[in-house]
């Protein structure tokens, strides 16, 4: 039998068979060896494992554990394989998180924004963060994904709490911005006043409360129908899901809000086994993260250009977003005093995490002006045209083998 009984089973073989291989206890493993890790890699009997989300193969997520899987397998010339089960086919995707803790999957997705009451520590990072990132269009992405990702790796009390709940945190998402689509146009905070829309949580529940709008809560699956059906007046998504869920279809308008990031989204493996693999096996897997969140922006970049193009297919209007990003960049500025006056019980040094997270920033956006040679677009003053413009681009500009080496090095000085 192959999957989570035959992995774990052959994962305890490895540790009790080869004695100079470390299997971890929790935590990060310590750095190997390179010729150590060849000896280990030589000597342990091949493993499949078994990793799980509930996306589409050809979304974002998608590509980042296709990305991330290949680069492992070889990595350990084989050794180390993979069963990828896409569209929540092994669990359900209301069921992500619990099945992964439960090792359903020895792979697999969850959400901070999703999981409120089982990880609150991170919910509060991912709001955090949100306020925090206001870069533009495409920096608040090239910066911002790393700087994310170096805040959960970094910050003890958060990753004692997803560890907690039986996941090692691994493989991260970062979008940004969110968009508006809407049965109707909604230029205004008075056309937005009294309508329905449907969010993935906090932070963006308070943001389009603050433009006078209901918050519903709907399963991603059950979302083209309720803007068929009119249940809800809009959808507040990520550019992945405009472009993949075929909203547009049963909507009539765009608007390119600076809607805030998607944060806080993991791949992580189930911590039973995690600890069963040998630490040169786990250092494969950390070491392979870089090219494979490189993987994920650069599709990021093409999900967006997809989704104005899906908006034009369906012959949308794109409305102009200045009002609506004044009134959600207040209420950001809002948030962010809350979050650090009264961070989350368990956050002990807020204003650390702050500093910390804006250096990681200001490091990003000084590597993406300097080498990549990327502006960034304000959307709080930009016209629609220029955001179309930018949006379109799909990211062609950009030097990803570059980006993709600084991701590897940022991630081997967090490690370190």
């Amino acid at each position: 039998m192959r999957g989570i009984r035959r992995a774990g089973f052959a994962l305890g073989m490895i540790c009790a068979a080869v004695l100079m291989s470390s299997c971890a206890s929790g935590g990060s493993a310590a750095p190997v060896d390179a010729d150590s890790a060849g000896d280990v890699i030589a000597e342990m009997d091949p493993i499949t494992l078994r990793a799980s989300v509930p996306f589409p193969e050809t979304g974002t997520p998608g590509t980042l554990l296709a990305t991330w899987t290949e680069e492992v397998e070889k990595r350990t010339d084989g050794k180390v394989t993979f069963e990828l089960y896409h569209n929540a086919s092994l669990i359900p995707g209301a069921e992500s998180f619990s099945g992964l803790a439960s090792g359903l999957a020895d792979v697999g997705f969850f959400a901070a924004s999703n999981q409120p009451n089982e990880l609150p520590l991170a919910n509060w990072l991912n709001q955090l963060t949100v306020p925090m990132t206001n870069l533009g269009y495409p920096m608040a992405n090239l910066a911002g994904y790393p700087a994310s990702v170096g805040a959960y790796m970094t910050s003890e009390p958060i990753l004692e709490e997803i560890r907690s709940q039986n996941i090692e945190p691994l493989l991260y998402m970062y979008s940004s911005p969110f968009i508006m689509v809407c049965a109707e146009p909604v230029a205004t905070p008075e056309d937005a006043t009294g309508k329905t829309i449907r969010t993935g949580g906090e932070p963006w529940v308070s943001e389009v409360e603050a433009l006078g709008m209901t918050n519903v809560f709907l399963p991603t699956p059950e979302l083209y129908e309720a803007l068929q059906r009119g249940v809800i007046d809009c959808a507040y998504l990520a550019a992945d899901n405009v472009a993949t869920l075929g909203v547009t279809e049963v909507t009539t308008a765009t608007g390119l809000v600076d809607g805030g990031a998607s944060s806080g989204a993991q791949i992580g493996f189930n911590k039973d086994s995690w600890d069963a693999l040998p630490a040169e096996v786990q250092q494969i897997m950390r070491e392979s993260a870089g090219v494979a969140h490189a993987a994920f922006m650069r599709d990021t970049f093409r999900v967006y250009q997809a989704a104005i193009e899906a908006g034009q297919a369906a012959n949308h209007t794109f409305t102009p977003t200045e009002e609506l990003n004044a009134v959600i960049h207040e209420q950001r500025g809002g948030m962010l005093k809350e979050l650090l006056a009264s961070p989350t019980s368990g956050i002990d040094d807020p204003e650390g995490i702050k500093d910390q997270y804006e250096a990681y920033v200001t490091e990003w956006v000084d590597f993406v002006e300097s080498e990549l040679k990327i502006d960034a677009v304000d959307p709080a003053t930009a016209s629609v045209d220029q955001l179309i413009e930018v949006y379109s681009a799909g990211g062609d500009d950009i030097d990803w083998d570059t980006y993709a080496e600084q991701f590897e090095k940022f991630l081997a000085e967090l490690g370190n």
